[in-house]
């Protein structure tokens, strides 16, 4: 990603049938510069050489009985690969305890730049709950 994150962009976003024709060009703009930036597009533990240590710490919480406690609002796109080839409820259950809400979005991975007013509204409906 780091050595050339204009080709990650690129090629990673543009993967599917539609290419990057889903981002309007301000966004895709502005993900490109943040990638761009070794300050914000560091990589998480589990795209990295940690991945054995986070999961070890994963299983050992969980073969405890341990679950994320906090409440739970769990979004994703019916037409992207979490919708089409897996169950995120049913998995996110064995993770955690309070699951407040999960539902299919009419959209593919990236919910946010496809159908912004749907996650909107279900976070304020989710943050604004008791």
């Amino acid at each position: 990603m780091g050595a050339d994150p204009d080709f990650y962009i690129q090629k990673k976003l543009a993967k599917t049938k539609q290419g990057l024709g889903f981002f309007d060009k301000d966004a895709l703009a502005e993900y490109m510069r943040c990638f761009r930036n070794p300050a914000t597009s560091m990589p998480c533990a589990r795209t990295t050489g940690d991945l054995r240590v986070d999961l070890d710490m994963d299983t050992a919480d969980f073969a405890a009985g341990r679950k994320i406690a906090c409440p739970l609002l769990l979004l994703w796109g019916a037409s992207g690969g979490v919708g089409r080839n897996h169950k995120p409820a049913e998995i996110w259950s064995r993770y955690v305890v309070d699951i407040r809400g999960a539902k299919a979005l009419p959209c593919g991975h990236y919910c946010r730049r496809r159908r912004p007013r749907k996650p909107i509204a279900s976070c304020a409906s989710f943050f604004a709950a008791p």
